[in-house]
């Protein structure tokens, strides 16, 4: 059995995994633009068209910072979860936002196909963590030119939710 120490250290090595792999492409998309800013690449009235995009990501990326520092909480006081009931297509939209840049930087088409509402009853923080890095390890393993889409039912008293990379031939 392993001592606690090394439970900590592993649990550490894996958050910072986690906030290393979910913050990157966000931080490097708005450094990106202050590089070109700053450059003199695109102007000041320029820079004001991209500052909806910019705030919009940096809520984002606050979320998930907060969302994965509240599972390394509950990881180091144990695991307790906390069931609330929410619609995961709020879920799947939020993460389709946070990540539509990336998707982009590949020509890889985010398709989100939950046309009713899936109300579920879960941890929806360890559920959105879930998502997110589905979603990113996809568009990182998805051919540039192909789709992503997320599918979703009901299946007797479960949510039955897919992420498919769909390959377009391009």
């Amino acid at each position: 059995m392993k001592s606690y120490p090394n439970k900590i250290n592993q649990l550490k090595d894996k958050l910072f995994s986690l906030v290393a792999h979910d913050l990157r492409s966000p931080l490097n998309t708005l450094k990106g633009v202050m590089t070109l800013f700053k450059g003199g690449d695109i102007n000041e009235e320029s820079l004001k068209s991209f500052v909806p995009q910019i705030e919009e990501n940096v809520g984002e990326t606050l979320n998930m910072l907060d969302n994965l520092l509240n599972w390394a909480k509950s990881q180091l006081e144990g695991f307790h979860i906390k069931p609330q009931q929410f619609e995961l297509n709020e879920l799947i939209h939020q993460n389709f936002r946070l990540m539509i840049s990336e998707a982009n930087k590949k020509d890889i088409k985010l398709i989100n196909n939950l046309s009713i509402k899936l109300l579920t009853k879960a941890d929806k923080e360890m559920i959105n963590l879930v998502i997110q890095n589905l979603l990113h390890n996809a568009i990182k393993f998805t051919l540039p030119g192909d789709r992503i889409v997320v599918d979703g039912a009901y299946l007797n008293q479960f949510v039955m939710l897919t992420i498919s990379d769909i390959v377009t031939g391009k």
